[in-house]
């Protein structure tokens, strides 16, 4: 294990439940990775966009050579594949940890998920579950979930990792990547856990945790 080195997978909502909200997806990733970029320790990121076929935007990349995201770097359509999309990150990811020596794996790994509405592949759902119990159990990796959907939030908080409601409209979007980026900050302890949180954040934030 690499002390200091933290692995971050995204797993972000560009499907047709977007439309409308692609300057606000965009920019508020864009923010999420420059606080990354800000933070003390070395952070790796692997990003996959979901809207159909999972997307790979970048698997293992330090987070200060990622350069500004754009309208243009995502599909916004298709179907809300997120149950597919999660599968696919974790199953990426963990295959390259495997290959990995000891000594370059990273001290934590966190996986957000951004997700902007029901999931349209639920019969992949207890699959998703298990993968999680997996990883969260033997691997020790940290789940969030982050989604305006009462059925996705429901589905996190059975399989006991943190969820986090938002709304889509307004300044929902931007907070729940403020919130995201702040969410890993103070799990990897790059800052104090005590943070002052926005008062646009507080109206709109509603955080649920259920023991496994």
């Amino acid at each position: 294990m690499k002390e200091c080195l933290y692995h971050v997978i995204l797993v972000i909502d560009t499907s047709h439940l977007a439309s409308g909200l692609e300057l606000k997806v965009t920019q508020g990733l864009n923010a999420c990775v420059s606080s990354l970029k800000q933070a003390a320790g070395e952070v790796h990121l692997s990003l996959f966009a979901f809207g159909g076929p999972t997307k790979t935007l970048c698997t293992f990349a330090p987070v200060t050579s990622i350069r500004p995201f754009t309208r243009r770097s995502f599909p916004f359509s298709g179907e809300a594949t997120l149950f597919g999309a999660i599968a696919f990150a974790i199953d990426d990811v963990g295959r390259r940890f495997a290959e990995c020596d000891e000594c370059e794996r990273p001290e934590k790994v966190i996986l957000a998920i951004l997700s902007l509405g029901a999931s349209e592949d639920m019969d992949m759902a207890s699959s998703v579950a298990e993968r999680f119990s997996h990883q969260r159990d033997v691997y020790k990796w940290d789940i969030q979930v982050f989604s305006p959907s009462n059925d996705v939030l429901s589905f996190a908080e059975q399989v006991g990792v943190r969820a986090v409601g938002f709304k889509e409209q307004g300044g929902g979007v931007p907070s729940a990547f403020d919130d995201l980026a702040d969410a890993i900050l103070e799990i990897t302890g790059m800052v104090p856990k005590e943070r002052e949180v926005p008062a646009t954040a507080k109206k709109t934030k509603r955080a649920l945790k259920v023991q496994a």
